[in-house]
């Protein structure tokens, strides 16, 4: 008489066997594997679990579209979990009271919290992402790097990085390059641009008050509002400022170093790039005794021209970094606009440490990275340095940041200096992991960079 048996199985160590593996009980590990593993897995010790479900926290922003969900660790104690959407970004964390996940809110009972993004939905696929301690660092082809930074549950802010001196393209010196200025560092020159006191300001007369952190005309008078910045005659200055209310017909209108600017007649922000003709005040200037106008958030920061040859520019290049050598020396600078008329063979910009003279550079590198050349895909931290790969001009580069400081890219011979190569078999750079060597992978395959010596 036949009698069913039912043995005891003490490991699921083999997992799912394969159909043709039936009966083959000569074989030592089909004594731990099993016909069918549906919703469960093998565990290294030899058991099996359920797989986790998942649990409903909250909807996301914008249903009609796909979200990216990435993880984040503040200080190796606090988990989030951030959801990137069309152009915005809400939070999730780990509640310890509770012990469940909950979105963040503004307040409590309030709204969710969010920040806006540049990240557009057809932007998710490509978004890559690493972190620090306490900071999330985001990377697209098409984007600025940015970095997402925490001080509280419901206060976050996304900026864009800013790289010390670097990387660049080789050294050229065609076509001739000229420098106006030495110094344009990117110091604000106004004292109290928010009008927040009456401090370093200049009042002609009574029609000028300053009052709720703005600077209000009456229609009693014709006198003007002035500072002294410190300007000097000849020199380059971007002066920004916001006219928050005016009377219609009536204009105000800025001047500094007796060069004025256009006189604004609708409420609005506007910059004026000036030269100082000489060496007087900042000045606001209204049309005449019946012009009311409220003014705020003046600035003005001196900046300097580079003058090309022939045609160099492009407006991608606003916000790239350039490297200029007139005489013995190096200088950085950043180019903030082109002048309209000469795009292509003017920019206007701000330097970082001083150039070592104006006049013609011996040479010039351009910023690797740029809206025209295209941002870094991605990243990883690699032997205490930040390594950024691939864009759109040079795919197949790899940039590596000063040991310890991944911010900066200044170039240099020693041990610890940035460096970059360029991978010769490999086309599009699109991933880099940290390990022994640096394991890399692109369009056309993967591979491996060791470093010598």
């Amino acid at each position: 008489m036949a009698i069913k048996t039912h043995p005891l199985f003490m490991t699921f160590s083999s997992g799912e066997l394969s159909p043709k593996m039936e009966g083959r009980i000569d074989f030592d590990r089909y004594f731990a594997g099993c016909n069918k593993m549906l919703n469960w897995y093998c565990t290294p010790q030899g058991g099996a679990q359920t797989d986790p479900g998942s649990e409903y926290v909250a909807s996301q922003k914008e249903e009609d579209h796909k979200a990216q969900l990435i993880p984040f660790v503040y200080q190796a104690l606090y988990p989030y979990m951030i959801e990137a959407g069309d152009l915005y970004m809400q939070f999730y964390k780990y509640n310890e009271t509770t012990h469940a996940p909950e979105q963040i809110l503004v307040a409590p009972a309030g709204a969710a919290y969010s920040i806006v993004t540049p990240y557009a939905v057809a932007d998710l696929p490509e978004l890559r992402w690493i972190q620090t301690d306490t900071e999330l660092m985001l990377f697209h082809p098409d984007h600025e790097p940015m970095t997402l930074t925490r001080t509280a549950d419901n206060a976050w802010t996304l900026t864009e990085m800013t790289f010390i001196d670097g990387p660049y393209e080789d050294a050229i010196n065609t076509p001739v390059l000229t420098v106006s200025h030495t110094t344009a560092a990117a110091t604000e020159r106004v004292t109290n641009g928010g009008f927040t006191s009456d401090v370093s300001w200049t009042k002609g007369g009574a029609d000028w008050t300053i009052s709720g952190n703005t600077a209000i005309h009456a229609a009693t008078g014709a006198t003007t509002l002035s500072q002294d910045t410190g300007e000097v005659n000849g020199e380059i200055y971007r002066v920004t400022y916001t006219v928050v209310s005016i009377t219609a017909t009536k204009s105000i209108t800025v001047s500094i170093g007796g060069t004025g600017g256009t006189a604004r007649t609708a409420v609005g922000t506007y910059t004026e790039y000036l030269t100082a003709g000489a060496v007087t005040n900042l000045t606001f200037t209204p049309l005449d005794a019946t012009t009311a106008v409220t003014i705020d958030n003046v600035s003005v920061v001196k900046v300097l021209t580079l003058t090309a040859a022939t045609a160099l520019f492009e407006a991608g290049h606003v916000g790239s970094l350039w490297r200029i050598k007139v005489t013995a020396a190096y200088g950085y600078l950043k180019i903030e606009s082109l002048v309209t008329g000469s795009e292509t063979t003017v920019a206007r910009a701000n330097t970082l440490p001083a150039l070592d003279a104006t006049g013609a550079a011996t040479a010039y590198m351009e910023g690797a990275w740029s809206n025209l050349n295209g941002w870094p895909a991605t990243a990883c931290f690699h032997e205490g340095r930040l390594l950024l790969f691939g864009n759109a001009e040079h795919p197949s580069t790899v940039w590596a940041s000063k040991t310890a400081y991944y911010d900066d890219f200044t170039p240099g011979v020693d041990d610890d200096d940035a460096y970059s190569f360029t991978c010769s078999d490999l086309d599009v750079l699109r991933w880099g992991k940290a390990g022994k060597w640096l394991p890399m992978g692109a369009y056309s395959g993967e591979g491996t960079a060791v470093g010598g010596g």
